[in-house]
């Protein structure tokens, strides 16, 4: 009995043992995934920094390399149009990022004018943002701010 005693004693032992890495392994796993949801994030703010300057400094060729379509039609602009328009400043106000589907919604505020107008004018730029996990990277999905439709209300 005493041999069965000991047997027990070592069988609690080796499955305590497998427990704890069990354990340390699911919390391991878990630490990778957190800290890749942190780059994730990090890279998204990144990417709408550089648009929101892009943006902020007319450079609409540079502002049209962060768009790019989920659906994969063209994004064609009018860059005279889009030459004529002057930010005053761009805010970006809100950042909502939804990790398990790769999607992300900014909301900017902008103040503009066109050259051709007499008065600034203000709009709530919403942006629909989605990761490419291939590419390991944002892309806007839609098109530079509805200036025209401002300017015309």
């Amino acid at each position: 009995m005493i041999f069965l005693n000991v047997r027990e004693d070592k069988s609690v032992g080796k499955l305590a043992i497998r427990c704890i890495g069990l354990i340390v392994l699911f919390s391991v796993f878990a630490g990778c995934t957190q800290i890749k949801q942190a780059k994730n994030t990090i890279q998204m703010q990144d990417q709408t920094n550089a648009y929101r300057k892009a943006i902020r400094w007319s450079e609409y060729e540079v502002a049209a390399a962060f768009i790019r379509r989920r659906d994969d039609t063209a994004y064609d602009f009018d860059l005279e149009f889009y030459e004529s328009i002057r930010v005053v400043e761009m805010e970006i106000q809100s950042r909502e990022v939804f990790e398990t589907e790769g999607t992300a919604i900014v909301t900017s505020k902008i103040q503009f004018y066109h050259v051709g107008y007499n008065s600034v004018k203000t709009l709530l730029d919403r942006q629909s943002w989605w990761f490419d996990a291939e590419l390991e990277r944002w892309f806007l999905d839609g098109s530079f701010p509805d200036y025209a439709g401002t300017l015309n209300n």
